[in-house]
């Protein structure tokens, strides 16, 4: 599903600092574990001996499509709070809807984030253009291809802006949920919390040009429509402060 919600490209200044730290980043295979699918008792994923192993979420193209939102992701992603999944198809979809919206950016640009993406999580790129299922209909056909990405993944949710695309009647036999931004970053800030934090304080330490004070930060994180009513300002600040482990 393409999504043209806000100008998503043109944040200047995320360098390459603090790339392949933990999760799926650059060698990044994750942890091992994948368990049942779907939502366990404390948030996404499930529990294996004791511990969640980090999330498969698939990102729908409306999501990738802002670059703030998709760098937050990348931040989670290879701090090891979630493990991304996409597919080709999304690929096509976002880069065509940034450059509807933005034709001044130059496709060499984001092609290159294409590719930078896809050298950090090897695993990321899933296949869309599986026999596919028998699958009931979704209210958009165009969107078929998302559900079989999630699926071909293993995914445990579908990160899209349009929850509305994939009914839960839909999801739910198949281990699968939605989630918004918002909603998917509360659920690594209340069951991940230790990665989550590494990753925000990571992502604001990249921006650079300007640079972002703690409260700059948050603002710009609600600007993104990423803070979720359940997650109090307090909440994400202390994430902000605490010290990496």
């Amino acid at each position: 599903m393409t999504g043209e919600g806000r100008k998503g490209e043109g944040r200047k200044g995320e360098g390459r600092k603090g790339e392949g730290r933990k999760g799926e980043g650059r060698k990044g295979k994750g942890r091992k574990g994948k368990g049942r699918k779907g939502k366990g008792r404390d948030g996404l994923g499930s529990r294996k001996h004791g511990i969640d192993p980090p999330p498969i979420v698939l990102v729908d193209s409306c999501v990738w499509h802002r670059s703030f939102t998709r760098n937050v992701l990348r931040h989670l992603a290879i701090e090891g709070a979630i493990r991304i999944r996409w597919s080709r198809t999304i690929e096509m979809e976002w880069i065509a809807s940034v450059l509807r919206v933005r034709p001044e950016i130059a496709r060499a640009k984001l092609l290159s984030v294409r590719d930078r993406f896809r050298m950090e999580f090897p695993d990321g790129l899933v296949p869309d253009r599986l026999p596919r299922p028998k699958l009931p209909p979704l209210p958009d056909p165009n969107d078929a291809h998302v559900l079989v990405a999630a699926i071909s993944a293993q995914a445990s949710a579908i990160c899209t802006l349009d929850r509305g695309g994939f009914p839960g009647r839909i999801l739910r036999p198949l281990g699968l949920s939605t989630l918004s931004p918002k909603a998917l970053l509360a659920d690594c800030v209340l069951h991940r919390l230790p990665a989550t934090a590494r990753a925000l304080q990571d992502h604001r330490a990249n921006l650079t040009n300007p640079r972002y004070s703690i409260d700059a930060y948050l603002e710009a994180l609600h600007r993104a429509d990423l803070v979720a009513e359940t997650i109090r300002a307090d909440k994400l600040r202390a994430a902000l402060l605490v010290k990496p482990q």
